[in-house]
């Protein structure tokens, strides 16, 4: 009871944080890629890093930290497809919007805690695919 609680209020965080976007893995509609339900597959596992430029929220990640033995592992929810960061890069120009998607991913990895393993799908978005190949 205590740990549903708990859960509850750490899923209301998320959904507060996730404001200008109601899912949180890729811009979809799917069940499988809303907050509620990554907070509910994987017991309120849910991690998020953050970059914020000008005190707006630039980029999000979401990440589920396992352990096997001594292996640290960043994985995919269950049933979840992609785990795609929320990027919204400033920029008028594209070229200036993909510099600044790539800045955005890198300051994004920099965040996350060490692990052995990462696993994430990307949407096919050119400007994220490129940001992933560039880092």
């Amino acid at each position: 009871m205590v740990a549903s609680a708990v859960a509850r209020a750490q899923t209301q965080q998320l959904d507060q944080a996730d404001a200008p976007s109601k899912d949180a893995a890729a811009g979809s509609d799917a069940v499988f890629d809303q907050t509620w339900w990554l907070m509910a597959a994987t017991d309120g596992q849910l991690d998020r890093v953050e970059v914020c430029w000008d005190r707006v929220v630039v980029g999000t990640l979401l990440f589920h930290p396992t352990r096997r033995g001594w292996v640290r592992k960043a994985v995919l929810p269950p049933y979840t497809r992609l785990m795609t960061p929320l990027v919204h890069a400033p920029g008028e120009k594209v070229s200036t919007a993909s510099t600044n998607t790539v800045r955005i991913l890198r300051e994004l990895h920099a965040q996350l805690p060490p692990f052995h393993v990462y696993q994430t799908t990307v949407r096919s978005d050119p400007d994220l695919v490129l940001a992933y190949q560039l880092n």
